[in-house]
């Protein structure tokens, strides 16, 4: 994740796979992280009003980052022995991968 800081800006939609959720909001101090996939420890939280548009179906995923990556970078953290998403996924801009953890990164346009 820190490597990955270099890429973050106030306005960099960070979405992470319930697996990695807590980490990437706790590294980035950032409470604005999109959930991926299945609620799990998250499920009361999201009950909130101002939070039940923070969790995103895989099935959405696509489409949820190519109206994201118009105008802004997006971040897809992932662990890898945990996640169904990569199926789900468009196609990223850049790939880090470090142990079982992957990074997608999604440019803007005018960023690539």
């Amino acid at each position: 994740m820190a490597e990955q800081k270099k890429y973050l800006q106030a306005d960099t939609v960070l979405i992470a796979e319930h697996a990695m959720m807590g980490a990437v909001s706790w590294f980035y101090q950032r409470d604005d992280v999109y959930l991926a996939g299945g609620k799990g420890e998250f499920t009361y939280g999201l009950k909130y009003s101002d939070a039940a548009s923070r969790n995103i179906n895989y099935k959405q995923l696509k489409l949820f980052i190519a109206q994201k990556r118009q105008l802004q970078t997006v971040l897809f953290f992932d662990k890898t022995s945990s996640s169904d998403a990569v199926t789900y996924l468009p196609e990223a801009d850049q790939l880090h991968t470090e142990g079982k953890f992957i990074v997608y990164l999604y440019f803007p346009p005018k960023m690539k």
